[in-house]
């Protein structure tokens, strides 16, 4: 559980910030491509290994830091429901919204699944609105885990490998 944690940490993150940075600020072109790119191949290989992470959270749950504490426990349980839900949010509608097909590192694709161009733009729109969610979900999740920190709960050495 804790490597898939850190692969979804490290690939949420890259495609979070990249994908925010390349659309909020002036990149050059061929920087923006190759970002997209990038990201595209990642987010792709990625759904598998979501997938997978569902499965063993379901299956192998976890011992909870804040037991004893309802409020904290509801708190806690309503953002990691929130998280995987926009995580699985981002990553259907960034499937769904390309207009052409998904060119995986060069390696293989996978052929586009709508080609009406008003869907296109829901779905393009609604994955913008999902990743603003899942980066303020992102920011709520690294400042629980800096308040645990602080207050004495160790929730950092549970998840090293």
């Amino acid at each position: 559980m804790v490597l898939l944690h850190w692969v979804s940490a490290l690939v949420i993150c890259w495609a979070l910030i990249s994908g925010f940075y390349t659309g909020l600020f002036p990149v050059k072109p061929e920087v923006k491509q190759w970002v997209a790119f990038l990201n595209i191949s990642i987010t792709t290989l990625f759904i598998p290994v979501f997938i997978l992470r569902l499965y063993v959270r379901q299956t192998h749950p976890k011992p909870d830091p804040t037991a004893g504490r309802p409020t904290e426990q509801l708190a806690a349980a309503l953002v990691h429901a929130l998280l995987y839900g926009a995580v699985g949010l981002v990553l259907v509608t960034g499937t769904l919204m390309m207009d052409r097909h998904i060119n995986v590192f060069d390696l293989f694709s996978i052929p586009n699944l709508i080609n009406d161009p008003y869907w296109l733009a829901v779905l393009f729109n609604v994955h913008e609105a999902g990743c603003a969610i899942l980066g303020i979900l992102v920011v709520t999740h690294i400042a629980a885990v800096v308040k645990h920190e602080w207050a004495g709960k160790r929730v950092v050495g549970r998840m090293l490998f």
